[in-house]
């Protein structure tokens, strides 16, 4: 898997926990004021036609809200997600903005984050550490038991470790960032593959499984952008140019037990609407804790100029599956705070492109 690799700050959309059965809906307003130019009606028409959105609520969207929805999940294992917001600039000047990862290192969910590609491995994981949370975790870790998401031969070798020594802590991270680094260039080398089978859980959990499993739920993906969802499939070893990969690792923290994850983004420009479309998804290839697979597509649609220059629709939908059932009174309790999550992000982002919009769009 040859590319052009560069970290992406739409890594900051990730959500750790959430779902529920049934559809429900939320709407924050943003304070802005009201647009009085419609959506083209070509545009709106597409958009509530296939992804579901009630005509009312695409209605607050160009009047400067943001509309969240909790989609039916297949199970309870998994949550469904569906966030819009309209955005400045095209759909060219997100794609400018979501690559310059340095400006967005301060997010308040984010500790640490860094970029990763197969020419500078291992040296890109230099700054990655297991946290002292994680340490003390993996103490009692054994096959089928472990408090941190590892294949089996990482969790044996950790059992192998003594606990009492004074430099378990940095034999615990050198050896979790160790084995990261082989399978990010194993996964470089053959695609989905060599995703990861976890070993934390009583019954082994395939990555693998679970990616293929959530994908096969984009119907929209599958139909609006098939060139970009068969290479999401087959991982050819020649990229089409329309796609362009990035790798990049976070370590996130909302509020429960921090999250260390692996991203790929791959950003799908087709050549027919490269000036007014723009598809990017987000597939995890590694998470420490809670999940067991995550995949999101976000599309970039031109819209109305407005009276602040020209804007975009962006239509995010997340798919996560969790290394548990999730039911019930637990069910109930993470579904606000991943709603929130995503709210949080969807505001700051447009935030920020209202700030810089004059800086972007003169890169253009």
């Amino acid at each position: 898997m040859h590319s052009v690799m560069h970290t992406s700050l739409l890594s900051l959309l990730l959500v750790s926990t959430g779902a529920v059965a049934q559809v429900t809906l939320t709407v924050e307003p943003t304070g802005q004021a009201a647009t009085s130019v419609a959506a083209p009606a070509n545009t709106a028409a597409i958009l509530i036609q296939q992804y579901g959105i009630k005509p009312s609520d695409w209605n607050k969207v160009t009047e400067g809200e943001i509309v969240t929805r909790v989609l039916d999940a297949h199970d309870n294992w998994e949550l469904v997600l569906l966030g819009v917001v309209q955005l400045p600039g095209r759909p060219s000047h997100f794609a400018a903005f979501a690559r310059q990862l340095e400006q967005f290192s301060n997010n308040r969910h984010v500790s640490r984050m860094g970029q990763l590609s197969p020419m500078s491995l291992p040296a890109d994981l230099e700054l990655l550490t297991v946290r002292q949370e994680d340490v003390k975790a993996v103490r009692s870790c054994r096959l089928g038991k472990c408090h941190m998401k590892l294949p089996s031969a990482t969790i044996a070798a950790l059992s192998q470790l003594d606990s009492d020594d004074e430099l378990y802590g940095a034999q615990v991270s050198r050896l979790v960032v160790d084995w990261l680094g082989e399978y990010l260039q194993q996964y470089f080398a053959s695609g989905n593959a060599a995703l990861v089978e976890y070993a934390d859980q009583e019954e082994p959990q395939s990555l693998q499984r679970g990616f293929r499993e959530l994908l096969g739920r984009f119907t929209v993906l599958a139909e609006q952008a098939p060139e970009l969802y068969g290479y999401l499939q087959q991982d050819p070893a020649e990229i089409p140019p329309e796609i362009e990969n990035q790798f990049y690792w976070l370590i996130e923290d909302f509020g429960m037990r921090p999250l260390t994850t692996v991203t790929q983004s791959i950003m799908y420009r087709p050549q027919a609407g490269a000036v007014g479309e723009l598809w990017i998804v987000l597939k995890q290839l590694y998470a420490s804790h809670y999940l067991r697979g995550a995949v999101r597509s976000l599309r970039v649609v031109a819209g109305p100029d407005t009276q602040e220059g020209p804007s975009s629709y962006l239509v995010c939908v997340e798919r996560v599956l969790f290394d548990k059932r999730v039911g019930g009174l637990k069910r109930a309790l993470v579904t606000p705070r991943m709603r929130g999550h995503l709210e949080d992000r969807l505001s700051w982002m447009r935030r920020i492109l209202v700030l810089r919009g004059e800086t972007i769009a003169s890169r253009e």
